[in-house]
């Protein structure tokens, strides 16, 4: 149960560093 919970939430990271990455980019176009 532990591992998976660790799983997910390393998934989780990685969407947000995505979506982090995706803002910066359309930021970046904007200007």
């Amino acid at each position: 149960m532990q591992a998976r919970a660790a799983i997910h939430s390393r998934q989780r990271i990685r969407e947000n560093e995505h979506a982090a990455i995706g803002m910066k980019l359309t930021h970046v176009k904007s200007f």
